[in-house]
């Protein structure tokens, strides 16, 4: 089994690459013709047992053995779309301090769009700037990127816009 290293926003972890399909065909094979359990077919061709029951699984839901594509590279978009995340800043700047709830039941009323109190608080803080800080807005003269304590959030994401 071979790996790679698989470097996201955060952190950086090791990946698994998916068997070959040599080796899934083998498995396979010799399970369905009956030449062990899963657990002696695993020590035999030296997989992990959880691998033989998976690709079982797979084989038997989708009747293919191919690998399923890898979903820490596929991003799904974000139920915010760039209209509805200017609605949230709108509201933010209406009122100073909402609560994230507030924010996702005004959504879900005015929007008809349900997403948790978790996914907001992302959305929020990709387009804020960086050293925004909801709790206290703060003014400095030699950050330039820092917000104006009477700025508004929008306002504050044209000006990063334009430094960058």
């Amino acid at each position: 089994m071979q790996t790679k290293i698989v470097s996201g926003a955060s952190n950086t972890r090791a990946a698994m690459k998916p068997y070959s399909l040599d080796i899934r065909t083998k498995v396979c094979e010799a399970y369905l013709r009956g030449e062990g359990s899963q657990r002696a077919l695993a020590a035999r061709f030296d997989v992990s047992l959880s691998f033989v029951r998976d690709l079982i699984r797979l084989q038997r839901e989708t009747g293919s053995i191919t690998p399923r594509t890898n979903h820490a590279n596929n991003h799904h978009k974000t139920k915010l779309d760039p209209e509805t995340l200017e609605f949230v800043l709108r509201l933010m700047d209406q009122q100073p301090r909402p609560s994230l709830s507030q924010l996702c039941s005004r959504l879900a009323d005015e929007r008809n769009v349900h997403v948790s109190r978790a996914t907001l608080w992302r959305a929020i803080r990709r387009c804020l700037p960086l050293d925004h800080d909801l709790r206290k807005p703060r003014r400095s003269l030699h950050n330039p990127l820092t917000i104006d304590s009477h700025q508004t959030n929008s306002q504050a994401i044209e000006r990063r816009g334009e430094l960058m």
